[in-house]
């Protein structure tokens, strides 16, 4: 499996951060929510990348978790949470537009 160098450099990033402050006997896997990029990363405790769900930044379907902004793992299930994105900005009032003139014929 193939991600995106920044990916796993991040990735790669935290997890020595973290093995660096826990015992490597008790590090096992860590989960990732990448808010950014869409994805939930799961690294062992080398920042190898061992699962991950989310297809980048460009991905609005429900193969993403959109603005993913928590994940946790409750017994064999991965629960991921996202904000999705902000609603669109409401339309700036414009002036009317006048009716036309009659016209007669």
């Amino acid at each position: 499996m193939k991600l995106p160098i920044k990916i796993i450099f991040s990735a790669a990033l935290v997890a020595v951060v973290l093995a660096s402050t826990v015992p490597a006997a008790a590090a096992a896997h860590y989960l990732i929510a990448d808010q950014f990029n869409n994805r939930v990363i799961e690294v062992d405790h080398r920042g190898n990348v061992v699962w991950h769900f989310g297809l980048g930044p460009a991905d609005f379907s429900p193969a993403s978790i959109i603005g993913v902004n928590d994940a946790q793992r409750v017994g064999e299930f991965t629960l991921m949470v996202g904000t999705g994105t902000p609603a669109v900005s409401p339309k700036l009032p414009t002036a009317p537009i006048p009716a036309a003139a009659p016209t007669t014929a």
